[in-house]
């Protein structure tokens, strides 16, 4: 009798698929995989089980566009920032004892993810939920120098990264000559000025020494007149 009962739940599980025969039973969701690409942005979803991504139904919210995932569990909240899209961020968190969800929270009001949005199973345990969101050839380009500059930043020493920033801060070498050359100009600035200074002063405080020596120059080229 157990051999024919046996034999008959071999014969009736083998009509249903893995989706209907883990129906109603919660997948838990475990890992949400982020990757920005030329086309776009796709968010891959794994479960412990298989999830028929039909089952996804998005609704457009103001700046985001949300996923339930129903059923399906998970244990904690998740943000995972995306870098040169439309897309600002992804937030995953736990509903619901069986539902789960996902916003892909944007830039832009919710209406410009219309008709850019589409979702499939890669696999009866993984679903993709992809944004189109091409990038320029330029944009690119310029993301991946940015990238690259902040790995090196990243890889250079404490030390060197102060020196080069004091270099970038020092001025022309062409131009420390002049600077040089303008201290011992400006002293003999001063020393002319002090010099001027105390020959007013002298001639303030001994006005007929002034006059004398006015009155005195004509005798004075008229004897030097008579000896020549």
């Amino acid at each position: 009798m157990l051999k024919v009962l046996l034999s008959v739940a071999a014969f009736s599980i083998g009509f249903f698929t893995p989706g209907e025969l883990f129906a109603g039973i919660p997948a838990k969701l475990t890992s949400v995989n982020v990757k920005r690409s030329n086309a776009g942005v796709s968010v891959d979803l794994v479960f412990d089980r298989p999830l028929a991504a039909k089952s996804l139904k998005p609704s457009f919210e103001r700046n985001f566009v949300q996923f339930a995932l129903k059923p399906a569990k998970l244990d904690r909240a998740a943000i995972q920032a995306v870098d040169g899209s439309e897309v600002q961020k992804i937030f995953t968190y736990p509903y619901t004892p069986e539902t789960a969800r996902m916003r892909v929270i944007l830039r832009k009001d919710a209406q410009w993810a219309k008709g850019r949005i589409s979702f499939w199973n890669n696999n009866p345990k993984s679903v993709r939920v992809f944004i189109k969101d091409a990038i320029a050839p330029g944009a690119l380009a310029k993301a991946e120098k940015s990238l690259e500059a902040a790995k090196k930043r990243e890889k250079t020493p404490a030390a060197t990264a102060v020196a080069a920033v004091a270099a970038e801060q020092a001025p022309p070498s062409d131009a420390a000559p002049e600077e040089k050359d303008q201290q011992p100009r400006l002293g003999e600035g001063r020393a002319r000025a002090a010099a001027d200074q105390r020959r007013r002063e002298d001639r303030g405080r001994h006005p007929a020494a002034g006059e004398r020596g006015r009155a005195d120059r004509p005798a004075r080229r008229a004897h030097g007149a008579a000896v020549g």
